[in-house]
């Protein structure tokens, strides 16, 4: 469990959890484990506000989250190519970095992630004359799209757990923080994201 943990959702430590819950610039999170017979799961990624669980995201979720918290080596990942066949990818690296504009009153926040991975899984996709070039395409498309509904229901919940506060707080002088509580929930937020694969990793 804790090698899945580690390829699926950010390093979960006491003091990680503390910085976050007592400090300005994220709300907290935290794995959520279950018992299934003799055995321990991992079922999804709880959402705090303050000290109170507000929510959780999904298995697959929370590996869209940590794309998009932090740079990462690990992380396997299932895409709908085409609506009707499934492919296996697997981050070999992962880059991500925000970009704030606009102003103090009315910033903008973009979310540029960059993936080089490879397929684990699709010779059966790939037979049929589907190019590289349009697994990438794909893979983007269902990341963003998940991550901008992701990134919705944060602000629905007024909780910030990707730390977006403190990015723009670093990025304007005089930063008012209790006017960024009220301007939070609408805030644009654009994600962008660029795959690159490598290698296949499927043997004939």
């Amino acid at each position: 469990m804790e090698r899945n943990l580690k390829d699926i959702i950010p390093q979960p430590t006491v003091h990680a959890f503390l910085d976050q819950y007592e400090g300005f610039n994220q709300d907290p999170f935290l794995p959520i484990i279950r018992k299934k017979d003799d055995h321990i799961q991992y079922k999804g990624l709880a959402l705090f506000k303050n000290d109170l669980y507000v929510g959780e995201l999904s298995n697959k979720d929370s590996y869209i989250f940590k794309l998009f918290y932090e740079k990462t080596k690990t992380g396997t990942y299932e895409i709908s190519f085409k609506n009707k066949k499934y492919i296996a990818t697997e981050n070999i690296r992962s880059k991500v970095k925000y970009k704030v504009s606009g102003s103090q009153d009315n910033p903008r926040v973009s979310v540029h992630v960059s993936v080089i991975g490879e397929i684990k899984d699709a010779s059966s996709v790939l037979k049929k004359g589907n190019t590289m070039k349009e697994v990438e395409q794909e893979w983007s498309k269902e990341t963003t799209e998940r991550a901008e509904k992701m990134m919705r229901k944060f602000q629905e919940l007024k909780i910030d757990p990707l730390g977006i506060g403190e990015k723009v707080r670093s990025h304007f002088r005089n930063f008012d923080k209790e006017a960024w509580k009220d301007r939070y929930p609408t805030v644009p937020v654009e994600f962008y994201m660029k795959v690159r694969i490598v290698n296949t990793g499927i043997t004939e």
